[in-house]
């Protein structure tokens, strides 16, 4: 199993089901213009970008699988979180 993460300014679901992604970053390489006059992120205060994230997974195999899914902030505290997923692979 392979899994690519994708990371844009923005992702859109168009008609038909088809997704854009608006200023995707290439080469898996973000790359952040911070100015020089601010202070340095702390875990308290962390820098705050709102990109978007866009998972996909190849190559599964065609056992079902099972796992979960979180996304945790340096807060400590889950935005997201999906304790159980099943799915089988194609």
């Amino acid at each position: 199993m392979k899994l690519i993460l994708y990371i844009a300014d923005e992702f859109k679901t168009l008609e038909g089901g088809k997704t854009l992604a608006i200023g995707l970053f290439t080469d898996r390489v973000v790359v952040l213009n911070v100015p020089s006059n601010i202070p340095a992120p702390t875990r308290e205060v962390p820098y705050g970008i709102p990109l978007g994230l866009l998972a996909c997974v190849m190559d599964t195999p065609a056992t079902e699988l099972t796992g979960s899914v979180s996304i945790t902030p340096p807060s400590g505290s889950p935005l997201m979180s999906v304790p159980n997923v099943q799915r089988r692979g194609q």
